[in-house]
């Protein structure tokens, strides 16, 4: 099932029973695969729809959460020239997430969330400036 095309400034929040990749042609939900983990997978399958579709220019970022989810999708943009960020111990509720991006995924930014959303700010403006965000030419 295709959606719209992500926006900036705004929040998006997957149903249940389903995950989420970004395509070229906007956003892409599929149902999970039947079992009780299939959802530890999301994190890596949408980090990693980011980086087929924006290569270097990904950024990925782990908040607080229970379990290693994501580290292989930031694991996949660090390979790609991409940044890694994530939610420092003393901010989280649950640093699992968080440590595992640290120790596995290499993140190099690890701040409190409201900072990590302004190091965002900066990053889009160096990269983009007054342009839109495209597609990495394959």
């Amino acid at each position: 099932m295709r959606a719209g095309q992500p926006l900036g400034g705004c929040v998006y929040l997957v149903p249940p029973g389903m995950r989420l990749a970004v395509t070229a042609l906007g956003f892409e939900l599929s149902p999970l695969a039947p079992g009780s983990a299939s959802w530890l997978g999301c994190g890596d399958h949408l980090i990693n729809s980011l980086v087929a579709l924006y290569g270097s220019r990904s950024v990925g970022v782990v908040l607080s959460g229970m379990l290693p989810a994501g580290v292989g999708g930031l694991r996949a943009i660090k390979a790609c020239g991409g940044f890694a960020m994530a939610q420092d111990r003393i901010s989280s509720d649950h640093f699992d997430m968080p440590a595992a991006a640290i120790d596995f995924g290499k993140a190099e930014i690890v701040m409190p969330p409201e900072r990590l959303a302004f190091a965002l700010t900066i990053i889009a403006e160096a990269w983009l400036g007054d342009r839109p965000m495209e597609a990495v030419e394959a």
